[in-house]
């Protein structure tokens, strides 16, 4: 009987040891395909801490930015309001991006969206060639996003960075042409900032002459209503366009998605509308989502070379 008893206490202590060395070796297991520290979290080295966007407006600032390796998930953006065109009718629309340079982590949606886009690149930043050969092998047209002076600024730029309205038309002329001669794929240009000196017939002058003489295109990021860009661009006959709509003043989906809904109407109204967003992974990922949409409804996604024929034929 003893003997007996003794049997099943081996037995039980057997199947013990067999039970603690399975879950021993399973927890070894996911140690290692899991990398799990002895706290039971992952490590803070996986997890993304810094915000989307996180980049700082400020040309001035050398940053290294440092690329994610994995792509963010986003939210899908509700669909555009159904606006269907009208048998036989057209609407034209155009999207211009701004502020490429800091960094190229958003190159990639240039390959993905297959329809024109136009990419407004700041000069002289860490990123601002490898961003126009990026666009330029995927067949986006290049424009300059140049820094002209506001009537406001609190941010700090290196000296003449920023075209104002104290310097002499020959300066003026030289710093322009230094800048382009350093992006030679560019085909246009808009204002960054500028609601100053896109008030000033005389800078404004000297600009576009040297954009006339290089055969450039002129968008007005329409930043202040005293512009005066429209009418010297007629008189100079500067390729010229304006903005309808800025896409992500808030950097929101709901209120990026009411934006295209917006531009759709306008397009709708006159037959053309010209956005501009910025180079916001957001931003991107909305307007990749929504453009099969607009094409669906009728309108058509085009270049600014394209859209500005419209315009020219309506100023």
């Amino acid at each position: 009987m003893a003997k007996r008893s003794k049997l099943k206490a081996d037995f039980r202590n057997l199947v013990i040891l067999v039970l603690l060395c399975i879950i021993g070796f399973e927890t070894y297991l996911l140690y290692k395909d899991k990398k799990i520290d002895f706290k039971g979290v992952i490590p803070s080295k996986q997890i993304f801490s810094k915000k989307l966007d996180d980049i700082s407006t400020k040309p001035v600032v050398k940053k290294t930015v440092k690329e994610q390796k994995k792509t963010v998930s986003l939210p899908v953006a509700p669909a555009v309001t159904a606006i269907k065109l009208k048998p036989g009718s057209s609407a034209k629309i155009a999207f211009v991006i701004d502020d490429w340079g800091y960094s190229i982590k958003n190159c990639h949606f240039l390959k993905e969206i297959s329809s024109p886009i136009a990419v407004a690149i700041l000069p002289d930043l860490e990123h601002s060639i490898d961003v126009m050969n990026c666009a330029a092998e995927n067949n986006k047209e290049i424009m300059l996003h140049l820094p002209l002076e506001p009537h406001e600024n609190s941010d700090e730029y290196p000296k003449d960075y920023i075209i104002n309205t104290s310097m002499s038309p020959t300066k003026v002329d030289g710093l322009l042409e230094k800048i382009l001669d350093k992006m030679p794929k560019v085909v246009g240009v808009n204002n960054h900032m500028g609601s100053k000196a896109t008030e000033d017939k005389d800078l404004m002058h000297v600009i576009f002459k040297q954009l006339k003489y290089r055969k450039l295109f002129f968008v007005d990021s329409f930043v202040t209503s005293g512009s005066i860009c429209r009418s010297l661009a007629a008189e100079m006959g500067i390729s010229f366009a304006r903005r309808d709509v800025f896409l992500d003043n808030k950097n929101k989906h709901d209120y990026i998605v009411q934006q295209i809904q917006l531009l759709a109407k306008e397009a709708e109204g006159k037959g053309f509308a010209l956005a501009i967003g910025h180079d916001r992974e957001l931003t991107m990922q909305v307007i990749k989502e929504q453009i099969p949409l607009l094409k669906s409804q009728g309108f058509e996604i085009v270049t600014v070379r394209e859209l500005i024929k419209l315009y020219t034929q309506t100023r």
